[in-house]
């Protein structure tokens, strides 16, 4: 390999799934609380499927935000639903 290789970080591969984070996150480098996901991220956390999500905002025991086009998911809303049960 050449050296110019060498010097782009490689993406970290977490799950199957590649981040463009070259090192594994760490509670150092995770100083930013998230505050809300996606609906894909909040798939991907909650183990539920995106007709799930969107039937539980639809039944309004989620909360969901919209930002234009997106759908944001407040964290807070997420992690209630999961301790609480829906």
């Amino acid at each position: 390999m050449s050296a110019i290789y060498r010097q782009i970080p490689y993406p970290f591969i977490t799950n199957g799934r590649r981040t463009l984070h070259s090192q594994p996150p760490t509670p150092e480098r995770q100083h930013n609380p998230i505050i809300a996901y996606s609906i894909k991220d909040a798939c991907r956390v909650s183990s539920l499927g995106r007709t799930k999500i969107f039937g539980l905002i639809a039944d309004g025991k989620l909360q969901s935000r919209k930002i234009g086009k997106r759908t944001l998911i407040p964290a807070e809303s997420l992690q209630k639903l999961i301790t609480e049960g829906a």
